[in-house]
C-alpha cells in the first residue's frame, strides 16, 4: 500500500469486572460503574496493537483513538498514546448518556464521517456488555466492508488487506478492500507495553474540558502550547447528528416505533470481501463428515445382533447394545477405540485441527 493510512481505533473505557465486590450492582440491576475501577477494554487493546503494527509497516501512517463517554474516558486515550498512538478524539456530553449499541454506533459513525479514516479497527466486544454489535453496526451505517474476528493482517496490497480470521473451526483468510471496518479477536497479539519515553511526554496530554478546568496548571500550559498533546473533544453538536437518535431517545427499543433503522442504514453497494482459504464449504463438509462418522459407528453397534428383533433391548438373547457417549469416560466393560483415553482429533476443513473438536472418546457399554 503506497499511500499513508489514517487509522482510527474505536475504544471504550469499561468497569473492571474481574474484581467484583458487593457494591458492583445497583438496586436496579445495572453495573455500578462508580464502585468499580475503569480500565481499557481488553479486546480494544488487541485492536490497538493491530493498528500500531499496520502503522509500523506503512510509513507515515497515523493511529488515533475514538471513544465516547464521560470526560474521564480521556484516560484511555492517554494510555493509547503511551503505547504508540498519535492522539485521540473524545465524544462527551449528556446527549450521549444512556446509549445502547444502536445509539452508540450512530454517534461514532457521525464522528467517523468527520474524521474520514482509511481503516477503522475495533475490539470484538466490550466486557461490560459482550454484545459484539458496535463494530458491525458502524460498518453498516458507513457503508463499508467489514471483517470480524480478525487475528492478524498477513499482507498489505495496493488497495486491499489480506486478513486471517479466527473461527470456531479453524481459520479463514480473506482479502478486504480499503476503507474497511475490522473487529479484532482476543486471540490476536497482545498490545505492546507502555513506552517510558512516551509516558513522560504524553502524560501531559489533555482534553479541552481538562484544560478549561485548570488553565493555570503546568499540564494545561504544556498542552496549550503543543498541539500533539491536545486531545480533541467533541460535543454532540460538533458531529452534526440527529438528536432523536442519541442517548435514551435513540435506543433500540424505541426504533420499532420511530422507524430510525431505515434512516441509519446505508443503501448503496458495499465492495465485496473475497475468501482466499478456509471457505465455508470446507467447514460445512467437516461437520457433515463428523455426522457421517457418528452414524457409521452407531449403525455398526446397533446393527445385526442388537436392537429390536435382533437381541439387545427387546431382542432375543443379545446383550444390551453399546451406546456412544461423547466426551465421557469408559463405564463398565467394553472396547475402546485406538487412541486411548485422549481420543482422536478430527481434521479441520483447511487441513489443520479444530480447537475443541474431538472424535468420540469411548464406545462404552450401556
Amino acid at each position: 500500500m503506497k499511500k499513508q493510512l489514517k487509522i482510527v481505533v474505536l475504544a471504550k473505557q469499561v468497569p473492571d469486572t474481574r474484581n467484583v465486590g458487593k457494591d458492583a450492582m445497583t438496586p436496579e440491576g445495572t453495573v455500578n460503574r462508580a464502585a468499580l475501577p475503569a480500565i481499557f477494554n481488553p479486546e480494544d487493546l488487541n485492536a490497538l496493537e493491530a493498528a500500531l503494527r499496520l502503522k509500523d509497516r506503512v510509513a507515515g501512517s497515523t493511529v488515533h483513538i475514538l471513544t465516547m463517554g464521560p470526560q474521564r474516558a480521556a484516560d484511555i486515550i492517554r494510555d493509547a498514546m503511551f503505547r504508540g498512538a498519535d492522539g485521540g478524539y473524545l465524544l462527551s456530553g449528556r446527549e450521549f448518556a444512556g446509549s445502547d449499541t444502536l445509539a452508540t454506533s450512530y454517534a461514532l459513525s457521525c464522528a467517523l464521517k468527520k474524521i474520514r479514516p482509511d481503516i477503522i479497527f475495533a475490539g470484538r466486544q466490550a466486557i461490560d456488555g459482550d454484545t459484539a454489535q458496535v463494530g458491525p453496526q458502524v460498518a453498516e451505517k458507513l457503508g463499508l466492508p467489514q471483517v470480524t474476528y480478525a487475528e492478524e493482517i498477513l499482507d498489505i496490497k495496493d488497495s486491499t488487506l489480506v486478513i486471517r480470521r479466527r473461527l470456531n473451526c479453524g481459520t479463514e483468510t480473506v482479502e478486504c478492500p480499503v476503507p474497511a471496518v475490522i473487529t479484532v479477536n482476543a486471540s490476536a497479539p497482545e498490545c505492546r507495553p507502555r513506552n517510558a519515553k512516551r509516558v513522560m511526554t504524553c502524560k501531559f496530554a489533555l482534553s479541552g474540558s481538562e484544560i478549561a478546568a485548570a488553565p493555570e496548571s503546568e499540564a494545561a500550559r504544556r498542552a496549550a502550547a503543543k498541539p500533539y498533546l491536545q486531545i480533541v473533544e467533541w460535543a454532540a453538536a460538533d458531529v452534526d447528528p440527529d438528536p432523536q437518535q442519541l442517548g435514551l431517545q435513540g435506543q433500540q427499543l424505541r426504533v420499532g416505533a420511530g422507524g430510525f433503522l431505515g434512516k441509519n442504514r446505508f443503501h448503496g453497494s458495499v465492495p465485496p470481501i473475497h475468501i482466499l482459504t478456509g471457505s465455508l464449504d470446507k467447514y460445512a463438509s467437516f461437520h457433515t463428515r463428523r455426522q457421517e462418522e457418528h452414524a457409521n459407528r452407531t449403525g455398526e453397534l446397533h446393527g445385526p445382533g442388537s436392537g429390536a428383533g435382533g437381541g439387545g433391548r427387546g431382542g432375543g438373547g443379545g446383550a444390551r447394545g453399546l451406546r456412544y457417549r461423547p466426551g465421557r469416560g469408559n463405564r463398565g466393560p467394553g472396547p475402546q477405540p485406538a487412541g486411548g483415553e485422549a481420543g482422536h482429533r478430527l481434521p479441520c476443513g483447511d487441513g489443520g485441527h479444530c480447537p475443541g473438536q474431538r472424535a468420540p472418546r469411548h464406545l462404552a457399554a450401556g
